[in-house]
């Protein structure tokens, strides 16, 4: 890819995130973290849709807590290893069984 194309696609992204976009909808371990999140009861009302969404703020603090299974500091999922993600979805899933357990 030449460099003119590159710096394009690297702008893309920066005007992404600045939009509030802070996963890939088209990235699988983003999608399944969301979907975790949503299944474990992280979730608001879509304002525009009769739908619910993984709320950015739960998932996000609790990343950013002791309790999470990853150190570092996280703003965006895209920012992570697959490592990490598979962390994530493997304490998420967890959780799950855990509160369904319970129930």
């Amino acid at each position: 890819m030449d460099t003119a194309r590159q710096n394009l696609h690297t702008k893309k992204v920066e005007v992404k995130r600045k939009r509030g976009h802070w996963f890939d909808s088209k990235n699988h371990q983003h999608s399944t973290i969301l979907s975790y999140a949503i299944q474990f009861g992280w979730s608001i009302p879509h304002p525009s849709k009769a739908m619910d969404i993984a709320n950015r703020d739960a998932v996000l603090t609790w990343l950013n807590s002791d309790k999470s299974p990853i150190k570092e500091q996280v703003k965006h999922l895209g920012d992570l290893k697959s490592k990490d993600l598979n962390k994530i979805i493997n304490a998420l899933s967890n959780m799950i069984t855990k509160k369904h357990a319970k129930s």
